[in-house]
């Protein structure tokens, strides 16, 4: 019985750690600087590549290589 009730509170302890870590609320940037250019930034410095084929196909790709 005491072993039971310490599993449990053992897992209440690691809800409660998980959520406080995962649950804050993140404030999300602006899309336009304060001069009015658009904001761009690769903060996680993803590996991508844009090519535009616009004048052969019509077609635009976006390649992003995420990790494992």
């Amino acid at each position: 019985m005491e072993a039971e009730k310490l599993k449990k509170e053992a897992e209440k302890n690691k809800k409660s750690s998980w959520n406080d870590e995962y649950d804050m609320p993140v404030e999300v940037p602006e899309v336009y600087k304060k001069d009015g250019s658009i904001r761009i930034c690769n903060q996680g410095k993803y590996e991508f590549r844009l090519d535009e084929d616009i004048f052969r196909t019509g077609e635009t790709t976006f390649t992003l290589k995420l990790p494992k």
